[in-house]
């Protein structure tokens, strides 16, 4: 079960994709968040709700060159002016989106590009972007900026996906792309809708198979076709994917000979009973036994990421139980049976589990952050690893955390190389004061900055 190998695929959604890992969901707190990360190859640049990089003015955006920050544009007006969600690389060209109506000076619609010294709005005039359109109960209409929640590289195409209903002049809802090359919007026949009159629709993951995009996330059908939270793109049309999953889908891999792997909310795929992770082999749902994430098998699964690595499927989120064995919050599948993943991780004298946000592998090793302090009496911080060679967790030095803050670990993990780099909100990596963000070399935590003035500043 080894990930496919599609260069071309640059993907931020809720789940690992060419390398990056992320939770999608907004973890509520403040003091310099960070929601997003993307690299260029030389450069990470990373995405939230701040207002300084180190000792750098950056409105919510902001490049790190491996040895001091930048902002993205001059002035006080560089960056966008809310917060940012999902990122992409591509042609030279930092794309962003995410709640934002500004950037740089100019006024953009949730959606913008930075071409290394301008910000630009996606298509032209004033109704660039994305925008939505709010309907209200005494027939007044009203368009304003959309969301957008993810973001992927899909051929020669931005793909995003959101809370929106027009781009440009064109109708569509929650899922559309711009094309590189033709400059010019694919709506994907109308995008997605609701069963219900009004409700919120929108694309939260994707996943790429040669020329097919997978797309997950909240709705009932695309493009006029009844697809459950779940549908395939070929390019010309959309087609259900076996009767989809019954709530949402949070995150998707596609492994290299082509079989679909999802996790979400759900508790049925199809007509099979599938707990929070399922996978679609091009003509089936297979599950993976009597899956339960709650020690009576009530309650919705919490599963939140994903991950193949070395023939195995990694899921991590918040949860219990599995198979009726206990696994806190994360747990491996080797094809026929679930095991858990080393001690529990959690919180000492707290008797339920952390959490798992974000996963990330490199190499041999699986580098999960989230909101945990421990696994079994070794203290992690809300960072480490496991290797399965070694049957056992690692720390980073002394991990990541906050003291007092329960609920506010990593929720950004990024590999460039041999190194991770951790974001969240924290203010210590190891012995080292880190302001929501830190670099871990291999042996010991690095600040992004000097001194006071490192990290990231809500």
């Amino acid at each position: 079960m080894q990930p496919a190998s599609q260069s071309s695929r640059a993907v931020y959604s809720a789940t690992r994709q060419n390398g990056w890992s992320r939770d999608f969901s907004v973890p509520g707190v403040v003091d310099g968040p960070i929601y997003a990360m993307t690299s260029d190859g030389a450069n990470l640049y990373v995405g939230g709700q701040f207002s300084v990089a180190g000792g750098v003015a950056a409105n919510n955006i902001a490049k790190w060159d491996g040895k001091k920050w930048h902002a993205l544009g001059e002035g006080p007006d560089n960056g966008v002016n809310a917060t940012v969600h999902a990122m992409s690389f591509i042609d030279g060209k930092l794309f962003a989106g995410g709640l934002f109506v500004q950037a740089g000076t100019k006024r953009v619609n949730a959606l913008t590009y930075f071409d290394g010294k301008n910000w630009n709005p996606v298509s032209d005039g004033g109704e660039n972007g994305v925008r939505k359109i709010d309907v209200f109960t005494n027939g007044d209409t009203l368009i304003s900026s959309g969301f957008v929640y993810a973001m992927s590289i899909h051929r020669r195409s931005i793909v995003i996906g959101g809370y929106f209903h027009l781009v440009g002049k064109q109708k569509t809802n929650g899922i559309a792309a711009w094309n590189l090359d033709t400059q010019q919007w694919e709506t994907f026949n109308g995008g997605l809708a609701s069963a219900i009159p009004n409700d919120l629709v929108y694309a939260y993951a994707f996943a790429a198979n040669g020329d097919d995009l997978y797309a997950g996330g909240k709705f009932h059908s695309a493009g006029g076709v009844a697809a459950r939270n779940l549908a395939k793109w070929n390019g010309t049309s959309w087609s259900a994917v076996g009767g989809g999953a019954n709530n949402w889908v949070r995150g998707m891999e596609v492994d290299a000979t082509g079989n679909l792997y999802i996790v979400g909310m759900f508790d049925s795929t199809g007509t099979v009973r599938a707990h929070g992770v399922a996978k679609w082999n091009k003509t089936a749902w297979e599950t993976f036994g009597d899956v339960y994430f709650t020690p009576d098998g009530t309650g919705p699964p919490q599963i939140k990421t994903l991950c193949l690595m070395n023939n195995n499927l990694y899921v991590g989120g918040y949860f219990e139980n599995i198979n009726d064995a206990p696994a806190w919050s994360i747990a491996k599948w080797d094809g026929a049976k679930w095991s858990t993943v080393g001690e529990a991780l959690g919180f000492p004298g707290r008797p339920w589990p952390g959490g798992v946000n974000a996963v990330q592998a490199i190499g041999n090793r699986l580098y999960v952050g989230g909101d945990f302090s421990k696994a079994g009496d070794m203290f992690l911080g809300s960072v480490a690893y496991w290797e399965d060679a070694s049957s056992r967790w690692n720390k980073l030095s002394e991990g990541l955390a906050e003291k007092g803050i329960i609920g506010n670990g990593i929720s950004a993990l990024a590999g460039s190389g041999n190194a991770i780099y951790a974001g969240g909100s924290f203010s210590i990596a190891g012995s080292t004061f880190a302001k929501s963000i830190a670099k871990w070399n291999g042996s010991d935590w690095e600040t992004l900055g000097t001194a006071a003035e490192n990290g990231i500043t809500g």
